[in-house]
């Protein structure tokens, strides 16, 4: 008989961690002797259907949304709480704040094995009131769990200098993709976009919100035209900044090579089509998006900061500017719009990398045996 885990997530919705939930499940469900199921709320719920068939049994809640709601949190916690009762689990590993701290102080509570991934350690991820109360729940939350998986050295830098969690408890396991295959054809991808071979793409695959700094981006680009007059820059996803972002290009003399095609499901498209992959970001922990653009041999332009330094050598398979200074992002820009050896050669250097360090794999079979080593643990020992 399989042992069962449960994958706990705060959202369906577009991004990095759902996108990891989701793979993470189709390895476990696929390639190992464990069965997972899913537990998520259904607050964003654009990637609802890959939940569903991905995993052996997907369960949403209307509770558990992302968002302090004391109500909410309080309903959550009990739903939760009443769900583990009910269901049989091996194991839990939760992701995401919300997530994981419910999630973690139920299993505490059942006596049920827990791990926690952190994505991003979010008491220094976005400036905020909170951020001591988000720390100190982080401090008691990781007393609940057996693990903390960290996607980033420097995350488990962060938590084990600031006295959150305990050197001991923290493993490092790299974000990876499942599948590496290449989906489209650069002329494909065109044709179907209705882009020139002409065209110079420039392409953000990010919320436009405001840790994900796409104002900057958009700053950058409009200085980055005067000197590629055939550039287009493409953001593909959705934010309270879409509106103030829409009315800069609005003001431009060019406001139709700004495309805001919000949530897309078919990313591969887009990635194949582009000559640029940008994410300009002040915080981050590990983006699954650059990983992505990797994936097409894209060179990269970013900043360095958290986890993006793992994933970006600035000269072997991007370059990374200062946080927030517009004219350096523009001219890196230029350097590789001028340069078509220096972008060829880094995106070849970027597929290396991802093959070689974030093989989705090798990082899930590293997942699966910390699960493993748990219930050896659990039988042996009692935790």
């Amino acid at each position: 008989m399989k042992k069962k885990v449960l994958l706990t997530t705060t959202h369906a919705g577009f991004g990095g961690v759902a996108k990891h939930v989701i793979d993470l499940a189709a390895f476990i469900n696929n390639q190992t002797e464990w069965e997972a199921d899913i537990f998520t709320g259904i607050q964003k719920n654009d990637l609802g259907k890959e939940f569903i068939k991905d995993s052996h049994q997907c369960f949403f809640s209307k509770y558990l949304v992302r968002e302090v709601n004391p109500y909410y949190d309080f309903m959550a916690y009990r739903e939760a709480y009443r769900f583990l009762q009910n269901h049989q689990y091996h194991l839990v590993h939760s992701h995401g704040p919300k997530s994981g701290f419910i999630f973690r102080r139920a299993c505490y509570k059942l006596k049920i094995p827990c791990i926690y991934t952190h994505h991003l350690v979010v008491y220094r991820q976005f400036d905020s009131l909170l951020n001591p109360l988000y720390k100190l729940a982080e401090k008691f939350a990781s007393n609940w769990c057996e693990k903390v998986i960290v996607v980033a050295e420097e995350s488990k830098r962060t938590l084990s200098e600031d006295n959150v969690t305990p050197l001991e408890k923290l493993e490092v396991v790299h974000n990876g993709l499942r599948d590496l295959e290449i989906k489209y054809s650069r002329i494909t991808a065109r044709e179907k976009l209705s882009l020139t071979e002409d065209d110079f793409v420039l392409l953000s695959t990010s919320r436009l919100s405001p840790p994900k700094d796409p104002v900057t981006l958009l700053h950058a680009f409009i200085h980055f035209k005067k000197i590629c007059p055939k550039a287009k820059l493409i953001f593909v996803g959705d934010g309270e900044l879409s509106v103030k972002l829409k009315g800069i290009v609005s003001k431009t003399e060019f406001p139709n090579d700004v495309l805001f095609l919000g949530f897309q499901k078919d990313i591969d498209l887009f990635l194949a089509s582009s000559d640029i992959f940008v994410l300009t970001t002040g915080k981050e922990g590990l983006p699954i998006s650059i990983l992505e653009a990797m994936k097409y041999s894209l060179p990269i332009i970013s900043n360095p900061v958290d986890g993006v330094v793992e994933e970006v050598i600035s000269g072997y398979n991007g370059l990374l500017c200062p946080v927030g200074d517009e004219y350096e992002i523009s001219l890196c820009m230029s350097k590789l719009f001028e340069d078509s050896y220096l972008r060829y050669a880094m995106g070849k250097n970027g597929r290396k990398l991802l093959e070689t360090k974030f093989s989705a794999f090798e990082n899930y079979k590293t997942i699966t045996n910390l699960y493993n080593q748990l219930i050896i643990r659990k039988e042996t020992q009692g935790i």
